[in-house]
């Protein structure tokens, strides 16, 4: 990770990133659609509502893409301890996410 130990399988850490990159740009596509939403929802806005809906889709597809990424890390990298808390963590993450938006 980064700022942190490196594993010896350079693939592993970039996989590990990748997920963690791709749970942080859902979160921040999350945080706009929200601020939309209430935006929507206080100026009686049902055009930006349809946006926001539309919007939505692509955190399911952020949600779709960061679960099989992380089911493979685990397939293929086998990880533990602290690894395998972050893949869980992260994965736990990403449904929070898709809920909320």
């Amino acid at each position: 990770m980064r700022g942190e130990r490196e594993h010896i399988l350079s693939r592993f850490d970039d996989d590990l990133n990748g997920l963690r990159d791709l749970a942080l740009k859902m979160g921040e596509v999350v945080a706009v659609l929200v601020e939309k939403a209430g935006q929507a929802l206080v100026q009686t806005d049902a055009g930006l509502a349809r946006q926001i809906l539309h919007q939505a889709k692509r955190v399911n597809e952020f949600d779709m893409e960061a679960q099989e990424e992380g089911v493979r890390i685990l397939a293929t990298h086998n990880p533990v301890a602290r690894d395998l808390r972050l893949v869980l963590c992260l994965g736990r993450s990403v449904v929070d996410l898709e809920h909320i938006a």
